[in-house]
């Protein structure tokens, strides 16, 4: 009898110590899954709530919100070897100024200059500009929201008379 009783004493203290609280820290990922139950994680000796299963408590997330923005190279370029450069250039929600250099060796003369997607009324006046020099060109009623990525077209005659046609692109935002 005795041994029955000292039995039934060794299990009541296996049973008392085994109920004892449960420090996390001391047990082990694999057991801590099975104490921790989802959307919940082990962290320190709990358990904290994790909706995004990225592994970090979600009181311990900062939320961060980006804006996206595109980032537009601005350029304003002319067809290689036209003699034709696009030197400056200026846009606002109305008008487009380009800065046209000549570099070609003798004065030629602009008799039309026009940007698509700018809405701006093309320009239909004659401009002389002589060789190696440059003249502002200024295109104007132009409806552009935030940035133009247009073509430009210039139509210009050479000291002979004839009629050539250069074309480029302007991407740009509105300033």
């Amino acid at each position: 009898m005795r041994k029955v009783i000292l039995l039934y004493f060794l299990l009541a203290i296996l049973i008392v110590t085994s109920c004892k609280d449960s420090d996390l820290i001391k047990v082990s990922t694999e057991d801590a899954d099975n104490v921790c139950e989802e959307p919940y994680i082990r962290y320190a000796s709990g358990c904290c709530l994790d909706r995004n299963g990225n592994s970090i408590c979600d009181n311990n997330e900062k939320t961060v919100v980006v804006e996206e923005e595109r980032i537009v190279p601005e350029y304003c370029k002319l067809d290689i070897g036209s003699g034709l450069f696009c030197d400056r250039y200026s846009v606002s929600s109305n008008q487009i100024s380009l800065s046209i250099k000549n570099a070609i060796q003798e004065s030629i003369t602009i008799t039309s200059l026009s940007v698509t997607n700018s809405g701006c009324n093309p320009l239909l006046e004659r401009v002389t500009i002589p060789g190696d020099d440059k003249s502002t060109l200024t295109l104007e009623r132009c409806s552009i929201d935030e940035k133009i990525d247009g073509v430009i077209s210039i139509i210009f005659e050479d000291k002979d008379g004839f009629v050539k046609t250069v074309t480029g692109n302007l991407v740009a935002k509105v300033k």
